[in-house]
């Protein structure tokens, strides 16, 4: 088997692998019923209080508060909040950003080394 050939074969494994992994986020999203950990349930609710009070976090509400937790991740998912209302939808982006950023490493790197078998 020549290098051409593996490298093909290896590209297709990793499509294969991107493509089993999605489906099975995708899967496990929209069946997933279980109770919110502690820190899950915290970050929706400071983004449902965001969302619903259109601020952002932290604001003079969160002033006194013991900590501050993921300002970036909470209004992000607040702006999720407004657009749809439903934690699965933000999970949905989360994994379509998934596919994005690993889409984005890819073209990044085959830049850099200049070929396409990376």
């Amino acid at each position: 088997m020549d290098k051409y050939t593996s490298g093909k074969i290896l590209c297709f494994i990793t499509v294969l692998l991107m493509l089993f992994t999605t489906i099975w986020q995708t899967y496990t999203v929209l069946t997933f019923n279980c109770v919110q950990n502690y820190e899950t349930s915290t970050l929706y609710s400071l983004a449902k209080f965001s969302a619903e009070n259109n601020t952002l976090y932290p604001s003079v509400s969160n002033l006194y508060d013991g900590e501050i937790y993921s300002p970036g991740y909470v209004n992000y998912l607040a702006l999720l909040l407004k657009i749809h209302g439903g934690v699965r939808f933000a999970l949905l982006c989360n994994v379509a950003l998934t596919l994005v950023l690993a889409f984005l490493v890819y073209y990044v790197a085959s830049r850099v080394f200049q070929r396409r078998s990376v």
